[in-house]
Order: structure tokens, then C-alpha cells, then sequence
């Protein structure tokens, strides 16, 4: 790794939330966290999840445009060499894909 290389911080992120206005797009990234709560009376689980942010990234909604374009393409690419992933149908439906 070259001296430049080790100022620019590294994140592994697994969650996110976005916001958008007519200026800019809020990209806030983190780590998903699950808490488990205690079980009900017959027995079930539940389970709560949150993002703990640990960056924040703003663009023009341009850029977010330019930006979702270049990671279609990356991603095209990359399936194309090692296939194709599929996204859970659950996921999708959640996050209002489908």
C-alpha cells in the first residue's frame, strides 16, 4: 500500500439510509445491528435491527445519477465473470424494488 492510499479511510458498510432534496443526495452508511428481544408467550423471537452509521456521504442528485450508473455497470460486469446474485425477494418488497 503507497503512502496515499493509507490517508483515504476504509469502510465496510451493510446498511444505509438515503435522503434526497432538489440540491442533494444524503447517503449515510453503517453497520447493521441486531438486538434481540425477549420471546412472547408462545415462544417467538422477535428481532429488531438498526444501522449504526459510520459515514456520511452528500452529492448533487447529478452525481447520484452518474454515481448509480457507474455501480449498474460494475455490477453488470462483475456478474457477466462470476454470475448472477440474487437478491432476496423479501429484501426487495422492503425496500420497494419490486
Amino acid at each position: 500500500m503507497n503512502e496515499k492510499s493509507a490517508e483515504i479511510p476504509e469502510f465496510y458498510i451493510n446498511g444505509m439510509k438515503v435522503a434526497v432534496s432538489p440540491f442533494d443526495l444524503t447517503l449515510e452508511m453503517g453497520v447493521q445491528e441486531v438486538a434481540q428481544v425477549a420471546p412472547d408467550t408462545v415462544g417467538t423471537v422477535e428481532v429488531q435491527s438498526a444501522v449504526r452509521p459510520t459515514v456520511r456521504i452528500r452529492m448533487s442528485p447529478l452525481y447520484a445519477i452518474l454515481l448509480s450508473r457507474v455501480l449498474d455497470k460494475a455490477m453488470q460486469d462483475y456478474q457477466q465473470k462470476n454470475g448472477y446474485l440474487q437478491l432476496p425477494q423479501d429484501v426487495l418488497t422492503k425496500l420497494g424494488l419490486l
